[in-house]
Parts: C-alpha cells; structure tokens; sequence
C-alpha cells in the first residue's frame, strides 16, 4: 500500500475520458509513377497497383513515401537518363491507399526542370496529401494530439541544385540546425534522407554520419531511401535509424529489388513504441505482403548489424528518462534500468504483471528519498507503482505496486505547485469521490511522508470540465501551475492555466480560447516555451501546430 489513509478529499478537477495519446505511423519505401507502373495504372486505375497493401496503411494516422517521381501533366525537356513523371491524378490511388506524407527531396522530382518542379507542388498542394523535403521548411502534423516533426534531406541529386533550389540538401551542419530549431515544438522528430548508392546491401559511411546527426541534435527517427534494396537497420542511442525501405511501387528489374518492407511503429507519450517491419514483395502486379520465406529473407536483412542480434520487436524506446547525478534512469513499458553517464548497466528491476504495462512515470529526489513512481495499466483499470533509488550506487529497490484498483490512474507529474519548494504527485485519475459518485477522470495532488503519499487539497471546483492536463511554470515566476484543455457547452475547447492561491485554485490566464488541441501531452515542453520566446535558428515557426 503506497496511499496513506485518513486524510481528508483531494484536489479533484472533473475531466471528460481521456486515454494515452498515441497515433499510429506508416513509413514505406520508393514510390514510382511512370514505367510499368504508370501502364498498370493507365490500364486498371490509380489505385490498382496499391490494392493489396491498402489494408496494411489505411489505418494509420501518419502515413510517409518516398514520391520518386515528379508530377506533371505534359512532357517538358530535361536532362538525366532516368526521368520520371506521374499524372496529377495519379495521386488519388496513393491517397485512398491511406497516405498523407510525401518526402519530395529527392533526385527526380527535379526531372522535369523548374516548371515541372513547381507543378508537382501544385498538384500535391491540391491533393490530400502533404509533402516534405523543401528548404527551411519542415512539415508539422498533428494527430490524435501527438505533434510530430517532419525533416526530410536529398543527399542525390540528377541535374545542379540551382535547376530546383527548393530542395532541402543534405548537410550535417544544416541538419542539426534544423533538428534543434523544431525538437521542442513537437512531441517526436523524424528525420527522411535520400542517400547512399544504388543497389549497395550496407549503408555507407555517410549515410550514418547524416543519420547519427539527425539522432544526436534530438531526432528520433530515421527514414531512407534511394538504394532501392533494403539495408540494414541501426539502434543509435536513443534513436532508430531505418537506412532503406527498398522499393515500395516500383517497376523492379531484380529479386533484390522486389524485396522491401513497410515500417510500422506507434508515437506515444512523445516515444515511439512497438515499432516492427511488414515484409512486402512485388513482382510486377503491385506490392502485397510476403509470404514466409521471403518475409524471413526480408526480416534477416532488416534485423542489422547494431540491434545487437535481436528482432526489432524488442527494441524499446524509453517512456521516460532522467539524468540524477552520475547515473541515468530509463522507464520501459516493462522494466526500469539504470546505467552510469558511460552508457554501462548499473540496475535493472521487471515489472511483476504480464498483462499490465507502466504509461507514464515521475521522479523525484527530495529529503523524503529518491523514488521513481509510474503508473501500470491493464485492459481495464490502472494502478501507481513505485521503486526507491539509491543516488550514490544507481541500485533501484524493489518495486512495490499500490492495492487499490478504484484509483485508477492513467496520468502522474512531479509537481511544484504551491511555492514551497516541496515537489508533489499530481495524478490523473477515472474515480469518484466522497461528494460526487460519478466515475470521470480527475486530478490528484499527493505529497510525501515517510514512503507513502497522502493528498494535500480538498476538491476544487473550476469553470469547465478537462480534456486533459498539463503540469509546468508558464510565467516563469519559479512556481508550477496546472495547464487545463477544457471542453464547452458548445463542445469547443479552451486552453487554460490556474495558479494555486489561498483557497484551491484561481484562473491565472485564458491561453486559448478556441483551442484545437486534442491533448496536451509534451505541452509544457514545447508549446509553453514558444509562447514565452521567439524560435532561434534556420526555422523560424510560429502558430498552431
């Protein structure tokens, strides 16, 4: 039992249901519209050659490709022994087969020189897909809540860069500019790369000079292309580096060719997680999923030389971490591991519950002890869990899980709220409470005495109920305040910030008033701090996401 008993109610903020803000992510390989795949299309339609891989893309939220052609509808001059051009509607089969991204820096969407150039962006402009890849420009989306950054880099090019100055080249010292202008805008940044020799099974020198760039000013996912075979795929610290898809729709010419893969991972909690491969193959009738053999071909190539001989399904990203002291702490979805600043193993302690996974997690160190608490969560109810740390060995106590499943949170931050220095729990929780037995979501606010916590507020009533919320010092006085996304009558939303005053909780500031969040998920480490300083750096951004 970690809840100390007998203290009166808590703060308790009515929220409407609120899950774990995840969306789901697609990312496929080299896409062709001209050659064999323009004739199949002109034939049978534009969505034919996408027919039997549309179930395996439709239901992602963010759906990525690599366009290798560009989009004009008339023959122009141009140079290059390899030149490809697609119909404008040709667009419609690739947007019903669920995608909504394309990476356009690349060595052919320059083919059909300057005019050619611009009519591509026009034709995707009307389209329902977007694209990235253009200098200086990097592509936000939101889904479901989630921010994600989109960086994409040509590192290939057929015709000078002065024909299409628009492109977006690759460079490491651009390249991490524009990483670090953006990462705090966004929950995850992803990072495309047009890059290495055609047909070479191993990526090259400068491929991972640009990826492991791309990871080290704070990117966490890495896309390639252009080798149209598959290469291997590379755990970099806290990245993936994924150096090529192979061909996705292409007209191939070899076995190696016919072999690719779709990339499939969740964006959650600003993490990737469950990330794995769909092995396709295609023959000439299109791309469709690969059957045993060639999938185990498929996956024996992806699995890389740095996975450390594992299958990418047991490659983990952390939910969160903490740098405390001389060592670093990682929370999984299944354990919790230390390690010293050298990257050696210190502690590792396993979650007890098969069926239940840890979503969220807060440290804090204080002269109450150093505790990393976290939250598991089932199919149904959640409960909060805790382990004690040892500042001076790394070692990590045992894990101790909390009773009482009415609590059922889903949501924990430390917190600073009331200016005494003191930090605190504050917990999302779906309860009712002693005066209102509705289940809904609410707040918690939990301080700490002697290895347990114990509310500290009574409830406190304010003016609209929450979607979620956030945790963070929004006027930078030192002192925390509670960040609110709150539903309307009229079913709008407002963003909105309280600060803690002599009896509970007072309005500070109507942040937005019409705001089009969906969750505030990474809210206080990017939103927050656009609003107070402008963006240094190449990108200048600034606005919704």
């Amino acid at each position: 039992m970690i809840f100390q008993q007998g203290l009166v109610g808590a703060l308790s903020l009515l929220l409407l249901a609120s899950n774990v803000l995840a969306l789901d992510f697609v990312a496929a390989g080299d896409v062709l519209l001209d050659r064999g795949v323009r004739r199949a299309i002109e034939s049978n339609g534009p969505y034919w050659p996408l027919r039997n891989v549309g179930v395996l893309i439709q239901k992602s939220d963010l759906a990525i490709f690599n366009f290798e052609s560009s989009l004009s509808s008339e023959w122009r001059p141009g140079t290059g022994k390899y030149r490809f051009r697609g119909e404008p509607e040709f667009l419609r089969g690739l947007s019903k087969a669920g995608f909504n991204v394309a990476v356009v820096a690349n060595n052919h969407t320059c083919d059909f020189g300057p005019e050619g150039f611009e009519e591509t962006f026009s034709a995707l402009d009307k389209s329902a897909i977007k694209y990235a890849g253009v200098s200086d420009k990097p592509l936000f989306m939101e889904k479901k809540g989630v921010r994600v950054g989109i960086l994409a880099y040509t590192d290939v090019l057929n015709t000078a860069h002065s024909t299409c100055k628009k492109l977006a080249l690759a460079d490491p010292v651009s390249v991490k500019a524009d990483v670090e202008s953006i990462r705090d805008l966004v929950d995850v940044v992803i990072v495309s790369f047009h890059w290495g020799r055609e047909l070479e099974a191993r990526p090259d020198d400068r491929q991972r000079t640009l990826a492991h760039a791309a990871i080290d000013s704070g990117a966490t996912l890495v896309i390639g292309h252009h080798p149209h075979v598959l290469q291997e795929t590379e755990r970099y610290k806290d990245g993936l580096i994924v150096y090529s898809l192979g061909n996705f729709l292409f007209d191939n010419r070899s076995e190696e060719q016919s072999k690719a893969a779709l990339f499939k991972c969740k964006i959650e909690n600003g993490r990737i997680t469950s990330p794995r491969f769909i092995p396709i193959i295609d023959k000439g009738n299109g791309p469709s999923q690969a059957g045993a053999k060639e999938a185990e071909q498929i996956n024996a190539r992806l699995r890389g030389t740095n996975m450390n001989g594992n299958h990418l399904q047991s490659f983990q990203f952390p939910i969160k971490e903490y740098k405390t002291g001389g060592f670093k702490m990682a929370v999984y979805r299944n354990k919790i591991s230390t390690e010293d600043l050298m990257g050696n193993k210190v502690d590792s302690i396993t979650i007890p519950f098969k069926s239940q996974s840890i979503i969220d997690a807060a440290f804090i160190s204080d002269s109450q002890g150093s505790t990393i608490y976290f939250i598991l969560k089932g199919k149904k109810e959640g409960r909060l869990g805790f382990a004690d740390f040892n500042m001076s060995t790394g070692k990590l106590g045992e894990p101790h899980i909390d009773s009482h499943i009415e609590h059922n949170p889903w949501r924990i931050y430390s917190c600073n709220l009331d200016g005494d220095s003191i930090r605190k729990l504050c917990v999302g929780t779906r309860k009712t409470t002693r005066f209102d037995k509705t289940i809904a979501n609410r707040l918690y606010v939990y301080g700490r005495s002697n290895g347990a916590i114990y509310p500290v507020w009574f409830g406190t009533r304010l003016g609209l109920p929450f979607i979620d919320f956030a945790v963070c010092d929004v006027d930078k006085d030192g002192v925390e305040e509670i960040i609110t996304l709150g539903e309307k009558a009229d079913g709008s939303r407002m963003l909105a910030s309280f600060k803690h005053g002599d009896f509970g909780f007072d309005m500070a500031e109507i942040i937005d008033p019409e705001s089009k969040r969906t969750g505030l998920v990474g809210y206080c480490r990017d939103s927050v701090q656009v609003r107070l300083k402008n963006s240094t750096g190449r990108i200048n951004y600034s606005g919704s996401l």
